[in-house]
């Protein structure tokens, strides 16, 4: 055991309390590790040694000869290369697959640039089997990870609707417990289940309206972060005679633009000026109360367009919300909240049911 049962001081004193030794201790290295902040610093190096003569600097500084460079050379072993030993062990590469798990290229083919993507969702999905998850877990499962798992890449581009569409039909699957070349029945459309729970809905996300939602989000960044590095570097490719609201798509336009401007007609109709002295001079997003943009408010905004657009506003949904909100709230298993949704929307299994 290592133990310290004294110091000296630096005018030979001997001390042996704790205290007196922690401040000997500190003082010694404070001192140790002071400086006066000095500014000429030459007599300081005229004592250093220098390493490199004259008389050797001058050598090196003089001008090869054919004959140095000849003799150099045929002293090497045929294999080897002046300058570091060996090779450096870097590989060509022609093509750079994946960069932060994003496609560092994008071809032509953009469904199948994100086939990973869905690999991964599939994987998730199937070390998962229906008869270990009730219907609430299901629910769980396909909110945390399968829809979660494309999010990083839809922040940042505009993936295909074919590609939602067929994962979509996956999740669909899983959750109506089909597997692999099974066909179950699917009692209510994909559309219906993304519906939010107060309008009878599970809350799935639509992942198409969800892309648009977050590339809107790197709109925003755009119109209200003009001092940013984002900002400068497409304002000089993209608008620099221009607003970001008012410049077209222009010609032969990146990918990663495209993605970009899809979002901006959600921007343009989620936002409001501030007016002061007569003039514009803020956007405020109105989907939330402090004015600064959200992604989930924008995915509201574009989910109830969606529905308004495809059905209508029924007064029946409207009334009902209350009694969906309320039943989502009670203090009961899960399974009977999704078996009583499922009485109401007429999706059970009844006999009446599997033989319309």
């Amino acid at each position: 055991m290592n133990t310290i049962l004294g110091l000296m001081n630096i005018v030979n004193e001997w001390y042996t309390d704790e205290k007196q030794v922690e401040d000997i201790a500190v003082a010694y290295f404070e001192d140790l590790f002071h400086t006066t902040q000095p500014v000429d610093m030459r007599d300081t190096l005229l004592a250093v040694k220098n390493t490199v003569t004259q008389e050797v600097n001058r050598t090196l500084l003089k001008s090869f000869t054919a004959e140095e460079v000849r003799l150099a050379l045929f002293q090497m072993h045929p294999s080897k290369a002046p300058g570091p030993n060996d090779f450096w062990g870097s590989h060509e590469v022609h093509n750079i697959d994946k960069y932060l798990g994003l496609p560092a290229m994008i071809g032509r083919s953009k469904k199948s640039i994100f086939n990973g993507l869905k690999e991964r969702i599939v994987q998730r999905l199937q070390g998962w089997k229906e008869k270990f998850l009730s219907k609430a877990g299901r629910e769980v499962l396909i909110k945390a990870v399968a829809q979660s798992i494309p999010t990083y890449a839809m922040n940042c581009f505009r993936l295909p609707k074919t590609w939602f569409d067929e994962i979509s039909g996956l999740i669909a699957s899983y959750w109506w417990g089909q597997k692999k070349d099974e066909r179950k029945m699917h009692w209510l459309k994909w559309d219906k289940l993304c519906a939010p729970k107060s309008d009878g809905g599970l809350g799935f996300q639509n992942l198409h309206l969800f892309n648009t939602a977050l590339l809107a989000k790197q709109s925003w960044r755009l119109l209200t972060n003009p001092h940013s590095l984002f900002f400068r570097i497409f304002k000089a490719r993209y608008f620099p005679q221009c607003s970001f609201l008012k410049v077209q798509m222009g010609s032969n336009p990146s990918f990663l633009w495209r993605s970009i401007m899809s979002g901006r007609d959600t921007i343009n109709n989620g936002i409001r000026w501030s007016n002061q002295d007569g003039r514009l001079r803020w956007p405020l997003w109105n989907g939330t109360k402090t004015g600064v943009f959200a992604v989930h408010s924008a995915y509201e905004m574009l989910e109830s367009d969606r529905r308004k657009s495809n059905t209508g506003e029924s007064s029946t949904t409207a009334k009902m919300r209350w009694l969906w909100r309320k039943m989502w709230k009670m203090a009961i298993p899960g399974k009977v909240k999704h078996f009583m949704r499922r009485a109401y929307h007429e999706t059970l299994p009844t006999y009446q049911q599997l033989h319309r």
